[in-house]
């Protein structure tokens, strides 16, 4: 049962290029150093971040016929046009040049130049008519807005008339209040954000104002499953947005949420609250903590079994037409 693997990480060199131009003095050198320390030549994150070749052999162990790529909670947010512009189109281009040399196995969620929405929008409809691209990779607060603030909205109807597939990364704010010097920024930040999306996508009113677009949001909701029970109680007091006409286990559509979890148990529960129907594969590699894409597919067959397994696996959201 050939796989597709939504959720996979690249960074090409030609973005940390890209990323190395950010001198001393603008706003955001911090985290341009940053950036590279983990992900540029020589920096702590896995090598195959930036190396394609060797994951075929193990997208080929695990029976993932395409994976899609991605930047996740790597962008960088520059208040200059030109130069976000220059920073996305380097990580795009770089991406689809690389891949350009496997057909079939590799695709793009596309990085656009936010927080300007008028850019964005352009390069929306420019991206979705190019070879290899599968859809847009998009943070859960671009430029620090949730994604149902209303400077958004034009974009997202956007990607609604495009019938987008639209992949929602968290990245969690760097708070040491909140998360300490614990790595808990990871452990538990970025599921948190994982919930939150979801629930302000469906308490917003975005989902059914604009049921074009298919959302992707990993690590199985990050727990939602477990605070569905408790919200639809708060939606039957009264206490969520008298415009939520429905309970929200029953407001989800328009949202799908990835495997991106070794923890049958986890996958189990998002299965069971959420629906198989709602699940698609992915393995957060090279980022998730296993050197094998396999052991999230077993994860997934342990989890929910046959033929269910086989459903979510097989289950392909990539392009710009309702699948």
């Amino acid at each position: 049962m050939p796989a597709t693997d939504h959720h996979a990480h690249f960074v090409p060199q030609s973005y940390c290029s890209a990323v190395a131009m950010i001198q001393p003095g603008d706003p955001w050198h911090a985290v341009a150093s940053s950036f590279l320390a983990r992900f540029g030549p020589g920096g702590s994150a896995p090598t195959a971040i930036s190396a394609l070749e060797s994951r075929v052999e193990i997208l080929d162990r695990a029976d993932v016929r395409t994976q899609v790529l991605s930047l996740g909670a790597s962008s960088i947010w520059h208040e200059s046009e030109e130069t976000q512009r220059r920073l996305v189109a380097a990580f795009n281009e770089g991406v689809l040049s690389a891949v350009s040399g496997y057909p079939g196995r590799f695709e793009l969620f596309a990085s656009l130049p936010l927080p300007h929405v008028g850019r964005a929008i352009e390069e929306s409809a420019a991206l979705s008519t190019v070879a290899g691209v599968a859809g847009f990779g998009i943070t859960a607060h671009p430029a620090g807005r949730p994604l149902d603030d209303p400077m958004w909205l034009p974009l997202i109807e956007c990607w609604s008339d495009l019938r987008a597939t639209v992949f929602v990364h968290p990245d969690p704010p760097d708070s040491p209040l909140l998360w300490g010097p614990y790595w808990l920024r990871w452990g538990v930040g970025a599921l948190v954000e994982d919930a939150l999306v979801t629930l302000r996508l469906i308490a917003s009113g975005v989902l059914t104002a604009y049921p074009g677009i298919r959302w992707i949001v990993p690590h199985a909701g990050g727990g939602v499953a477990l605070m569905l029970q408790r919200l639809d109680g708060m939606w039957a007091a009264g206490r969520l947005p008298a415009a939520l006409s429905k309970p929200p286990s029953e407001a989800l559509d328009g949202i799908h949420f990835d495997t991106a979890m070794t923890d049958p148990a986890a996958i189990a529960a998002a299965a069971d609250a959420l629906g198989d129907g709602r699940l698609v594969f992915g393995s957060d590699y090279p980022l998730g903590g296993s050197p094998e894409i396999s052991d999230t597919v077993r994860a997934v067959i342990s989890a929910v079994g046959e033929p269910a397994a086989s459903e979510i696996l097989t289950r392909d959201l990539r392009g710009f037409e309702p699948r």
